[in-house]
């Protein structure tokens, strides 16, 4: 054995040459460390110690008990009812089968009245009668299964439980609930461990019917417990709101005598946003303070200004903050950012969060999907409000109240400033929004001497996002030269015109907004922010992107409007990392060619490929190699774009190219959903397009080329999921045929079409080739301008409920099988036997529209008929079987000069019957006019020459409205003013009139009318002192939500109103 060889490795010098400017900073960094470790020592930190806002040493919910202590609960009456019918519903099995605990959770924000509606619930004396035993557990944030179950035992026993093992608490529980009906309430439940839940209800099973409701803030509790779908409550109406507040604010007092406190206590319970909790904690506050001096102080303080809003309302809001998983609470902070009533997208919450580096990767997930966890989590939370605007369409707001309680945590770290107190200069603070409360404003930015450790910069139009214009911006051009830390800056709906070239000393940049802005040009110095990772270009004046953009390799987000033409420069490719890119354009040129795709494998969501008829070259086409974009589940591929017709098509000619193989390789991949053809020039369709193995695909948008497009349609009836085709601009199609619906042994064709438009096809002469079976889903169809149209498929689907043909004068009859129509609207060049020969025995409403052919319209084999508008048809002349129609309940005629109808043909009182531009109707009308006199009551306006009257308002929901022409005509000449007299109105202000307007005058001021009826009428020619009148315009239809009335404005331009030609306002 040889020697044993110890080396100090303090021995082993390296010497390197450092510049000396390196090595002062490398002592400096080191010292400071030190400094920080000996501060950590000698403070001894754990790891829950750190700042804390004073009066939340303790916040905690104080327990709750099923007695009420309400006097009146308002606005809860609905939800209520809702919830105790849920409850006392019992299984359609009759309970055979009934083998676990019915779990209904009520959520909500905190504060909004989760446990008095459940209290509510508990003590009705309903659910009193129905079940055998009731209990009530506060469980609150530590779900302990022993303890609970402990709870429950003693409940149950009536004795204080013995301590036992959980297997002989489960044995008592069983042995008290077998055979009978259980109601158990859970309030304020916070666990998410679905095995604690299940432990706990495993002796519940026994019981003959146990139903279960639970408080719960976070939807993710309530989707681990509920067997049936949870009940979501909302924050009060005002109305209700205002109720709360008077009930506690004015308890046992004269409203008379405080009437100087009412208008004040409107506005200060408009604050509280509809959060019952806030409400009723500062009417409190303001309850033994008669001056109005403390209620307008109480006014202009914020909430968490008050000792109220501190000690009542922040701790129940704040619970939810504490407890957040702490990853969360700094996204969440984050949002304070966001002005008061901001509306935002998940999207772009979770790329400002990516940028800011607040999502820390997991091991197998991405950014994306991280951020999408966090922000599902603070909705399920209660935290975030959703809007729906459609089926696909969704943003997010947060309650005035959790606005609140965001800024309160988030402290000075993250700053709102008004665009007035703006200092960009201020050391205090890293993430910095700016607010523009007035237009116009023009915003300077003077140049900044001192290093700014901002890393978030925001501007923010607080008035109208639509109107960013009138914001104007201006930068120097050395203004980013000391924003070296910063990582988003947006300015977003906004009025900028430039950026300097300064931006290129961003370095840490990795967002900038630039959407709805007057940006035209980018600096080339932007190819300097190497860590960018998201640019919204969309919906802005942006020509070109600029040639730099290619050094932006970390570049995952370019968003541009999918309909741009923005012009792209080569070296597009070495954007690798690419994920999001909605538009593609090849330009001829310097510009990027289809090629330049190959190295975009990670693109996702919809892609459109614009300029397809620049493609010179069908292997760049194959390069492209768009079958293996798998993320890509919606594709637009368009071959002309803001350029005429002629134009496209000699640029196709030229190319020489053959546009059908092109088609072929831009085969996308199988799990696509939406597919859209634009202007494809080829002459037939590639077999890709129909193949079922597209078993996702549900929308196809086919708009065919003027000049060249295909004679016939791609098969495309074997797709499995397709639900809506839109085929338009097929100039030469004359045929649709077998090949449309391309039969496969016994399959049916299009099983789950709901929607089908044909537009636009004047050459198309027949539709054959539909078997009995296909369009077994098919509840829409459109033709339109599909004048040469002669034959419809016999076996079309009996399920069709709306058909609408415009412009179709060549078909001269209708199928047979519309046993399921509802809707029909027939528009402009019509055949006149379209209605002879057919029968509609479900359909409810037909509007006929600008048909010069129609002489004659035969009701009688349509016997269920509710709704019958005509506008236009100039040859009409008479309407067979109007009085047969008894469900008739709006008929609307105008512009019908040679109708002529018998005046023994009546129908029955109506909810609407509006005559207009009819001259040989007045005896009819006049005849028809009796079947009213028995009204209980008349409003009699005039506006636009037409008479509104309304069966009284006692009767309002009744929705009765009449409108007729010549009625001063005909109380003159027939003298029947007398008679019209007793139905004149006494409207008064009890009765719930939202708004009522496009009353142009009142006339007839009756001597006999007494003083309330006539300042009624002054206060309807005034318009309606109650609700938001000054946002509606003129020919509006008037509809009070609350009791369903609804008046037809002469002038109106809304559907079945007279107020438009085109298929689209009826349709």
């Amino acid at each position: 054995m040889g020697e044993k060889v110890t080396t100090d490795l303090s021995s082993i010098v390296v010497s390197v040459p450092v510049p000396e400017e390196m090595a002062l900073r490398a002592k400096g960094i080191r010292e400071r460390l030190d400094e920080i470790v000996g501060e950590w020592e000698k403070l001894r930190w754990g790891q829950n110690d750190g700042v804390k806002q004073p009066g939340l040493d303790s916040l905690s919910r104080p327990p709750t008990s099923s007695l009420m202590y309400e006097p009146s609960v308002y606005g809860r009456h609905q939800d209520k009812e809702n919830v105790i019918e849920i409850l006392l519903n019992e299984p359609s099995d009759g309970g055979k089968n009934f083998t676990r605990p019915c779990v209904l959770p009520i959520v909500g924000m905190g504060g909004v009245g989760k446990t008095t509606l459940a209290q509510a619930v508990y003590n009705d004396p309903r659910i009193n009668s129905y079940f055998d035993l009731k209990d009530w557990i506060y469980v609150s944030k530590e779900f302990d299964v022993q303890a609970l179950t402990q709870l429950l035992v003693s409940s149950l026993t009536k004795n204080p439980c013995q301590p036992m093992q959980l297997d002989g608490l489960h044995r008592v529980i069983e042995e008290k609930i077998k055979g009978k009906k259980l109601l158990l309430v859970l309030d304020d439940v916070w666990n998410e461990r679905p095995m604690l839940w299940h432990m706990f209800r495993t002796p519940l099973f026994c019981s003959q019917s146990c139903k279960i409701l639970v408080t719960t803030r976070n939807e993710k509790v309530a989707k681990n417990m509920q067997t049936i779908t949870f009940y979501p409550l909302r924050c009060l109406e005002k109305e209700d709101s205002w109720q709360l507040f008077k009930q506690v604010a004015f308890e046992n007092q004269d409203l008379d005598e405080h009437a100087n406190l009412l208008e004040i206590g409107r506005k200060i319970t408009e604050k509280c946003g509809g959060l019952p909790l806030a409400i009723k904690a500062i009417g409190c506050a303001v309850h033994f303070e008669s001056g109005e001096e403390f209620w307008r102080a109480i006014l202009e303080s914020d909430l968490w200004e008050l000792e109220v809003g501190l000690n009542e309302v922040l701790p129940a809001l704040q619970l939810s903050y504490d407890c957040m998983p702490d990853n969360l609470k700094e996204c969440f902070m984050s949002l304070s950012l966001f002005p008061k009533n901001y509306v935002f997208s998940k999207e772009f919450t979770i790329r400002f969060w990516s940028c800011l580096g607040f999502l820390k990767l997991g091991s197998r997930r991405s950014e994306e999907e991280i951020g999408s966890q966090y922000f599902d989590d603070m909705h399920q939370r209660s935290l975030l409000q959703r809007i729906q605007y459609d089926e696909q369409t969704c943003s997010y707001i947060m309650h005035d109240l959790v606005q609140k309680l965001v800024e309160f945590v988030a402290g000075d770290s993250l700053r709102k400033l008004n665009v007035e107190t703006l200092n960009l200069s201020s050391d205090k603070g890293r993430y910095l929004s700016v607010l523009v409360n007035e237009l116009p404003k023009s915003i300077e930015f003077n140049l900044i001497q001192q290093s700014c450790s901002l890393r978030a910069l925001q501007i923010f139009n607080n008035v109208n996002p639509w109107l960013g214009k009138y914001i104007s911006i201006k930068l120097n051009e050395g203004f980013f030269q000391n924003f070296r830390s910063l990582r988003v800056l947006n300015f977003n709906n906004t009025g900028i015109r430039t950026l300097p070239s300064s931006i290129g000393n961003l370095k840490q940049l990795r967002f900038i907004g630039l959407a709805r802005t007057k940006i035209r040009t980018l600096p080339e110095s932007v190819g300097l922010l190497y860590k960018m990772q998201t640019m919204d270009l969309s919906e802005c004046n942006l020509q070109e992107l600029p040639k730099g953009i290619m050094n932006m390799i970390n570049l995952r987000h370019l968003i541009i409007s999918k309909w741009s033409n923005i012009r792209m420069p080569s070296g597009i490719s070495y954007l690798t990392n690419l994920e999001l890119l909605p538009v593609f354009n090849i330009k001829i040129g310097s510009g990027c060619g289809i090629s330049e795709m190959n190295k975009l494998s990670k693109l996702r969501g919809a892609l459109r490929i614009s300029g397809l008829e620049n493609v010179q070259h069908l292997m760049d086409v194959v390069l492209a190699d768009l079958f293996k974009k798998q993320y890509i589940d919606v594709l637009v591929l368009d071959w002309s774009y803001g350029v005429p017709q002629t134009d496209t098509y000699s640029s196709m000619r030229v190319s020489n190219i053959d546009h059908a193989k092109v088609l072929e390789a831009l085969q996308p991949q199988q799990n696509l959903l939406e597919l859209e053809i634009y202007q494809y020039p080829g002459l037939n369709y590639p077999k890709w397009l129909g193949d079922s193995s597209y078993s996702r695909l549900g929308r196809v948008v086919l708009f065919g080329n003027r000049m060249i497009s295909c004679a016939f349609l791609p098969p495309l009836g074997q797709l499995p999921s397709l639900r809506d085709l839109l085929v338009k601009f097929m100039f030469t199609v004359e045929y649709v045929g077998n090949e449309f619906c391309h039969h496969d042994g016994q399959n049916k064709a299009f099983p789950s079409l709901n929607t089908l438009e044909f537009k636009y096809m004047p050459r198309w002469v027949q539709w054959f080739g539909v078997r009995d079976g296909d369009f077994c889903s098919l509840k829409t169809l459109r033709i339109v301008s599909c004048n040469a149209l002669r034959l419809m498929p016999e076996h079309l689907s009996c399920s069709l409920e709306k058909l609408v043909l415009n412009q179709c004068g060549d078909l001269a009859s209708l199928p047979t099988t519309l046993t399921s129509l509802t809707s029909l609207i027939l528009m402009g060049d019509i055949n006149k036997s379209l209605l002879t020969n057919v029968t509609l025995p479900s359909l409810k409403s037909l509007q006929i529209g600008f048909s010069q052919n129609m002489q004659y319209v035969m009701l009688g084999s349509m016997p269920l008929l509710e709704v019958l508008i005509i506008k236009g048809c100039k040859n009409l002349k008479s309407l067979f079987g109007l009085t047969g129609l008894v469900f008739l309940k709006e008929l609307q005629l105008d512009e019908c000069p040679s109708l002529l109808l018998p005046l023994d043909e009546r129908v029955q009182p109506l909810t609407i019957l509006k005559v207009t531009n009819c001259p040989k109707l007045s005896y009819w009308e006049q005849s028809q006019m009796k079947i009213y006199r028995e009204l209980d009551s008349l409003l009699e306006a005039f506006g636009d020459a037409n008479m509104f009257r309304c069966e009284g308002p006692n009767d309002f929901t009744r929705n009765k409205c009449v409108g007729t022409d010549y009625v001063e005509d005909f109380c003159s000449s027939t003298g029947k003013n007398d008679e019209l007299q007793p139905a004149l109105p006494t409207v008064g202000d009890e009765y719930n009139l939202h708004w009522l307007f496009s009353v142009a005058r009142i006339t007839q001021e009756n001597g006999n009318m007494d003083q309330q009826s006539t300042s009624s009428r002054k206060r309807l020619r005034n318009g309606w002192k109650k609700g938001p009148k000054d946002n509606l315009g003129k020919g509006k239809q008037i509809c009070d939500e609350s009791s369903g009335t609804s008046i037809a404005s002469a002038s109106g331009s809304e559907p079945g109103s007279f107020g438009g030609t085109s298929e689209e306002n009826w349709s």
